[in-house]
This record gives structure tokens, C-alpha cells and sequence, in this order.
């Protein structure tokens, strides 16, 4: 499932993906029903991340993500 997004589809396109895995779907629902998510519209709801002088929030994350990707590739390599 490493080719597709599936954060938005309906329950029935799910179903039938892991028709094969039927607790999946149970558990995904169990998980649901425990969480709580109260978000204030018009407000920023992420952590204030301060990026170095020359940088944008978008930039600093690129950089960030590429030399994390790094050092994982070098860890993982035998």
C-alpha cells in the first residue's frame, strides 16, 4: 500500500482493501471511537518551530527531512 493514499475514501472502498484482514477494519473503528479531537477554526494548532534566518517553515523541513532520510540510509546499510 505503499503507492496509494487512503485517508479519504468511503467505508465500503476499505472494506473490500482489506476484506482479507477483517480485523483491521474492526480495530480501525475501535480506535476511532476512542479519540478525541477538538480543533479551534482560525487558529494555528501546530507547534511555533523558529527556522534559521534565511529559511522558510517549508525550506527548514526539506532540509530536515533529507538529512534525517540520510541517516537512516547510512544506519541501514550493512
Amino acid at each position: 500500500m505503499t503507492d496509494a493514499d487512503y485517508s479519504f475514501v468511503d467505508a465500503a472502498h476499505m472494506v473490500e482493501a482489506f476484506k482479507d484482514v477483517p480485523e483491521a477494519i474492526e480495530n480501525t473503528v475501535k480506535i476511532a471511537e476512542r479519540c478525541t479531537v477538538e480543533l479551534e477554526l482560525g487558529k494555528w494548532n501546530f507547534a511555533d518551530i523558529t527556522v534559521p534566518d534565511g529559511e522558510t517553515h517549508d525550506t527548514w523541513l526539506r532540509k530536515l527531512v533529507e538529512e534525517g532520510s540520510r541517516r537512516r540510509c547510512r544506519r541501514s546499510r550493512p
